[in-house]
């Protein structure tokens, strides 16, 4: 950056971001006792970080060349150096008229953008842009030198996974290849503030290795997403993968690689860490074989290995199983235990329905509450399988399952789906079961896995799920419900249906203190995402509830008698 009058170039490192003013500035400190800190607008920032970056990493003299700045011996030496050019131009034109066939005077061919530095740069880099809320990663594809799009600046073509692409600036770019570097290697924090003006030598010295460091780190950083190959000498196939993440402590790249010719799915993957050395190896066999298995190994002089896919053993048969479909074998009253609503239930199975292939249990939770429900063979062996390893201790079994934190995970599992849809030949209702449960991840929801009977599979959220489960799937599921600001824990004890001169569909619902009442749809998931959202501590709940009054005033209905 260029501070001073007369002006000189110095090397800086951004240490405050002030956001409580507008426009934003930040605080830059300099590595010179002349100019120790100075802040500055977004304009000169990034102005100072060009300059940084075109000056290659840093260097003064270049960067006092770029911008013109030099001292009167420079100056004297460039005027020497030019008097020569002319000199040896006006020969040069002496020659051209004695000889016809010269090229004219001032005739240079121009390079080409296209095979220039900056042009391969960011070619094939990740990156990571935030559209609407939603984070799309993409690619880099080719370079648009300004002289091609007829613009101020040029720019670079970015392709992403769901088929879009737009043409982005320099500046812009850096911010989403950034982006994609520390979501890949978890991120990176802001540093301290500023320090004072009375700063001892060490600590100076402690910040300049420290700014090292960071730049250091960030190069590797840049390595992240690029594509990498190598050849394993034992299994004699070549593999391709991804370089994804960097290790600053180990200093070094975490690579997953997939082979190239195995078929079995459990010996064709490959995860190593790799020293730069290394990774550039791969990167330059994958760059020098354009990514094809059967070049690199020309490449390598290698010789080609075919596998012969490993044979799946078969599985061993589940005794249980076989009990379950053995007619001789009588599981009645046997104990069984699965999760619901953040808590374990016990049961036993009380008979049989050959027709539906199902089994009735009677469950039992920790206050008492019974209900019944069928199970499918599967179901029933899932509870079973909960029960005997757990020996029907809820305790052991909560902590077997390790889903203490998201109570959810196995509530619907084992509810019954009804799909209805409408074809050519008029309405039909497939009926199905909630069979699979998927914890949420970065940017998505939770969801469960819906099996129909005619084998066909349906991923749905909550919201899909409550609108279109059997109305008695929702018998025995706990809730909390505010009176007159008191606090009332309840379950649903079955499905009323219509109510004479009311609309829709209603449940009927038994509170602790055994008083009852009958409500809708919409209000009984709302006390249903009450009793989740504490994950059932009545403490927490009727804290929360205070909180709310607080905020909006006023209190609870009163109670129904």
């Amino acid at each position: 950056m260029v501070t001073g009058d007369p002006p000189q170039v110095w090397t800086g490192k951004v240490s405050v971001f002030n956001e409580e003013e507008f426009p934003f500035t930040w605080v830059v400190n300099f590595m010179s006792p002349l100019c120790p800190s100075k802040t500055i607008g977004r304009e000169i920032l990034l102005e100072g970080m060009r300059l940084y970056d075109e000056s290659g990493d840093g260097d003064l003299a270049k960067a006092a060349e770029i911008l013109g700045l030099q001292n009167e011996e420079e100056e004297k030496e460039v005027e020497v150096e030019e008097q020569e050019v002319v000199q040896e131009e006006e020969e040069r034109e002496t020659e051209v008229i004695s000889n016809s066939t010269a090229v004219p005077v001032g005739t240079v061919e121009e390079p080409d953008p296209f095979d220039s530095e900056k042009a391969k740069k960011y070619i094939d880099m990740d990156v990571l842009k935030d559209f609407s809320g939603k984070q799309f990663k993409g690619k880099v594809q080719k370079f648009l030198p300004k002289t091609v799009v007829e613009a101020e600046e040029d720019f670079w073509e970015i392709r992403y996974e769901d088929g879009d692409e737009e043409d982005i600036n320099e500046e812009e770019l850096l911010k989403i290849i950034d982006a994609f570097a520390k979501q890949e290697v978890g991120g990176g924090g802001g540093e301290g503030g500023v320090g004072k003006e009375e700063v001892v030598e060490d600590e100076e010295e402690e910040e300049e290795e420290e700014e090292e460091d960071v730049v250091d780190n960030s190069e590797e950083i840049l390595l992240v997403g690029k594509h990498v190959m190598k050849y394993d000498s034992v299994t004699g196939q070549i593999y391709s993968g991804k370089v994804m993440g960097y290790d600053p402590d180990e200093q070094k790249f975490e690579c997953k690689f997939r082979g190239d010719k195995d078929p079995s799915p459990k010996t064709n993957k490959l995860v190593e860490n790799l020293s730069r050395g290394l990774v550039n190896e791969a990167m330059k066999l994958s760059e020098d074989s354009d990514r094809d298995a059967d070049q690199a190994r020309q490449i390598l002089n290698v010789v080609e290995v075919v596998l012969e896919p490993e044979l799946e053993p078969e599985p061993e048969q589940d005794h249980e199983e076989v009990e379950f479909h053995s007619e001789e074998m009588n599981i009645i009253g046997k104990k069984v235990m699965k999760l619901s609503d953040g808590s374990i239930l016990m049961g036993t199975v009380n008979g049989y329905d050959e027709d539906s292939n199902t089994w009735s249990v009677k469950w039992k939770d920790h206050l008492g509450f019974a209900g019944e429900e069928d199970l499918s063979v599967d179901a029933l062996g899932e509870a079973i399988k909960i029960a005997e390893e757990s020996e029907n201790d809820p305790e052991i079994a909560m902590q077997n399952l390790s889903l203490q934190d998201d109570p959810k995970a196995k509530k619907y599992i084992g509810k019954v789906i009804h799909n209805i849809y409408e074809d050519n030949e008029g309405e039909h209702i497939t009926e199905g079961s909630v069979i699979k449960y998927h914890s949420a991840s970065e940017g998505e929801d939770k969801f469960w896995t819906v099996q129909y009977d005619d084998g066909e599979a349906q991923d749905m959220d909550e919201e899909e799920l409550l609108g279109m489960m059997s109305p008695d799937g929702f018998d025995g599921m706990l809730l909390f419900k505010a009176f007159g600001g008191d606090l009332y824990k309840g379950r649903v004890d079955n499905f009323v249906g219509n109510i004479e001169g009311e609309e829709g569909d209603f449940w009927h619902i038994v509170f602790e203190d055994d008083d009852s009442e009958d409500v809708d749809f919409y209000e009984l998931v709302d006390l249903l995402e009450m009793y989740d959202e504490v994950n059932g501590d009545l403490e927490w709940a009727i804290g929360l509830l205070r909180d709310r009054k607080l905020e909006g005033g006023g209190g609870g209905e009163g109670k129904a008698e």
